[in-house]
């Protein structure tokens, strides 16, 4: 998309430029959308990060509702509808768009976003989740969520987005960039694929300590346990001192074998002491383990190898697919 704009010779900060080049910029646009149509935002910004060109779509369906379980471990594609906004959304304020408006370098990963930002791209209500109650009596404090409020998820209402940036250059001058996102929050493609692909029972997206994209069932057994968070255990490990967590864990009210690992944004590969943002889980019911199970002896050796199983060949390909996504965002952007 950045390329195509280049090519078009269009300057995307000059507003005859733009009303002139009108009609080529929205054949850009176009093009990328039908290139790869599963993204939630297309932008074209100028170098003051205000848009000159956007398409966005949202989840279709009812968002007020909570998303059943899938009846199969068939996945299946998220179906969008459009948004329709003023033009001139500003989004300067983006560590990553001011980044790579700064350093002219094509940036891409996974971020997290306020309810701001969802509010200003027409995509709060499918962000915005809240919280779910989740039962903690008789369940060791370690195994209960942190209180409200250690980490800032704005009672549910934030975003968490794989995103790419790239920037739009006319006689070595970045006179803009090229955005695309794709919001994870009610987005159960990934956690179904994963779970389809490698045979793991359950996934997880959190964004920081909050459940955005999960195959998890809650406690009605009827739909997913999006807007729960996770044990305080697991969230320090992970989200304070930055470790994988791979053990025991309660969740919502069902115990599992679970391995958690962090995910980041896009200034930890430039800044080592980068907190992460969220959490990639993956996991077995201990009742389904031991049902599998029954014939054979459980030493600690299985019981070990099982846990790094998960770790090591399972979460594994969550850091892959939310890769292999950033990566065809980025090869967009350059077309």
């Amino acid at each position: 998309m950045a390329k195509l704009m280049e090519v078009a010779e269009i300057n995307v900060s000059n507003l005859n430029d733009v009303s002139v080049g009108r009609n080529k910029i929205e054949t850009v646009l176009n093009k990328a959308v039908s290139i790869s149509p599963d993204a939630s935002w297309y932008l074209i910004l100028d170098n003051q990060g205000k848009a000159i060109a956007q398409y966005i779509q949202v989840k279709a369906g009812d968002l007020t509702k909570y998303s059943a379980l899938p009846t199969s471990r068939t996945t299946q594609a998220i179906q969008y509808q459009p948004v329709s906004l003023p033009q001139a959304i500003h989004l300067s304020d983006l560590p990553m768009v001011a980044n790579a408006l700064k350093t002219n370098l094509p940036l891409a990963g996974t971020e997290l976003l306020s309810a701001s930002v969802m509010q200003r791209l027409g995509l709060e209500q499918q962000a915005s989740i809240g919280l779910r109650q989740q039962t903690i009596v008789s369940i060791p404090e370690s195994q209960q969520p942190f209180p409200e409020g250690i980490f800032d998820i704005d009672t549910g209402k934030v975003g968490l987005a794989t995103m790419a940036v790239v920037p739009i250059q006319m006689n070595t001058q970045v006179v803009g960039v090229a955005v695309v996102g794709t919001l994870i929050n009610q987005n159960f493609e990934i956690v179904d694929r994963l779970r389809q692909k490698t045979g793991v029972e359950t996934a997880t997206i959190f964004a920081l300590d909050w459940r955005v994209s999960t195959n998890i069932p809650y406690m009605d057994h009827k739909t997913r346990a999006i807007g729960t968070r996770v044990a305080r255990e697991v969230a320090d490990a992970v989200l304070n001192r930055q470790t994988r967590f791979i053990g025991e864990s309660n969740i919502v009210g069902q115990t599992y074998r679970t391995a958690y690992s962090p995910i980041y944004n896009h200034r930890k590969a430039i800044d080592p002491g980068t907190k992460p943002i969220g959490i990639a889980y993956v996991g077995q019911s201990q009742q389904l383990i031991q049902k599998n199970l029954m014939s054979f002896a459980l030493t600690s050796y299985g019981v070990g190898g099982t846990i790094l199983f998960l770790a090591g060949f399972v979460v594994s390909p969550v850091a892959r697919s939310f890769s292999q996504a950033l990566y065809r965002l980025a090869f967009l952007l350059k077309k």
